[in-house]
């Protein structure tokens, strides 16, 4: 479901009722690229590639240059998708 989410081009993603550390970490390997750099506590990215066309259009870059930033990495500079965490 993460993957649909930030195709679609959200900016901004909040995960409610947490109750474990590990469904953040999880919550922020979903989204990220198997490719992007390595993060402390977080595993390697699970996101596949295929739906980013319009994502990148909403961040006015292309679809290759979106694979090769990610949200999580601003696209443009100044602008990054959130993630918020609420227990």
């Amino acid at each position: 479901m993460m993957e649909q989410v930030l195709a679609a081009g959200a900016h901004g993603i909040l995960l409610v009722h947490m109750r474990e550390e590990g469904a953040a970490r999880a919550f922020v390997q979903a989204s990220r690229y198997p490719h992007a750099p390595k993060a402390d506590g977080i595993g390697e990215g699970l996101r596949g590639s295929g739906g980013q066309g319009l994502a990148a259009e909403m961040w006015g870059i292309s679809a290759s240059e979106y694979i090769k930033k990610g949200p999580t990495r601003g696209p443009q500079s100044g602008r990054r998708t959130t993630f918020g965490f609420q227990a």
